[in-house]
């Protein structure tokens, strides 16, 4: 099984998921930060089964007006193709008390 780690912490645009994403594999293609290409490259790139760890996730960035949504819905509808192959893990931050 193949596994990807994502900082959500870390992660405040597009651009910085796909560096971490980089940083874990590297693709024999070359890769376009966008939508489409991670699309592509989530149905015929990566090695399967894979799973997929959002690390520290903030409710709060999966507002669909925050870039990292649209990023975990496009694992989801991977996963709903091939419910087997694709194992996502949302990890959220508990708030801390004041």
């Amino acid at each position: 099984m193949f596994m990807l780690h994502f900082d959500c912490q870390h992660i405040h645009s597009r651009a910085d998921f796909y560096h971490q994403l980089r940083r874990q594999y590297q693709a024999s293609n070359a890769f376009g930060d966008s939508l489409d290409a991670l699309w592509d490259w989530l149905t015929g790139e990566f090695p399967l089964p894979l799973t997929c760890y959002f690390h520290h996730l903030q409710p709060q960035q999966l507002a669909a007006d925050q870039p990292l949504a649209a990023i975990v819905d496009l694992f989801y509808e991977a996963r709903e193709e091939a419910p087997d192959q694709y194992h996502i893990v949302l990890e959220q931050d508990k708030a801390e008390d004041c």
